[in-house]
């Protein structure tokens, strides 16, 4: 069990393994069309299942099983990680955002939970990063669309003394994606299935989601 404010880097996993290309490329959208791009369900590589059909467009996308047996009111799991160490996308999020002209990540997610379950984004240069808390919560059975804005205007928690936008942005390594966990999840085993698709990043921001308030993310332990 770990803090996330202080100690995100211990879950994440720190270092960038040799041999994986980093080639930031603007704008980029990873479909997972034709298989799941080697994005991971945990912080230690656990392969995403690919499913050819029934995405936000009818194409291919990439779904896990998961169960919050263990996982109290308030944890915060990462539930998708796109990863530099993992080779995820090929490369293709990697690097500088700001220099590179990011100025808005978007990606689609769908659950079948039975109870609205609210999303984060968090991206980080492989140690502590920023959290962008998302909303509306997600309905069941809904492929929702997500923007968050990469500025610093943006109500980004940071996950440390010293972590910085420019820290953070300026070598962006790890793109994931987690949930708060509700009273109606916690310690339910489910499993649920949690799908994702279309995570992109762009040089112009476009309709942008209204962010939730940072005042509701509390410091939580977190398993994966």
């Amino acid at each position: 069990m770990t803090n996330l404010r202080w100690m995100v880097p211990a879950l994440v996993g720190i270092g960038v393994a040799a041999g994986h290309s980093r080639a930031l490329t603007v704008p980029y959208n990873e479909t997972f069309s034709s298989a799941t791009a080697s994005w991971s369900g945990a912080s230690t590589f656990t392969p995403l299942t690919y499913q050819p059909a029934g995405g936000p467009d009818g194409s291919g996308y990439a779904s896990r099983s998961v169960s919050f047996a263990s996982n109290p009111v308030g944890d915060i799991p990462l539930i998708f990680c796109g990863q530099s160490n993992f080779g995820s996308s090929g490369g293709n999020f990697w690097g500088d955002w700001i220099g590179g002209g990011v100025t808005a990540l978007s990606f689609s997610v769908r659950h079948d939970a039975p109870v609205p379950v609210s999303f984060y984004a968090r991206l980080s240069p492989g140690g502590a990063g920023a959290v962008a808390l998302v909303s509306p919560a997600v309905a069941p059975n809904t492929w929702t669309t997500f923007t968050v804005p990469i500025d610093p205007s943006t109500p980004f928690i940071f996950e440390g003394p010293g972590v910085t936008y420019g820290g953070t942005f300026g070598n962006v390594n790890r793109v994931q994606v987690g949930v708060q966990v509700g009273g109606a999840l916690a310690g339910q085993a489910g499993p649920y299935f949690f799908d994702i698709d279309n995570v992109s990043i762009v040089p112009s921001p476009g309709c942008l989601t209204l962010l939730g308030a940072a005042g509701v993310w509390r410091a939580r332990r977190r398993r994966i």
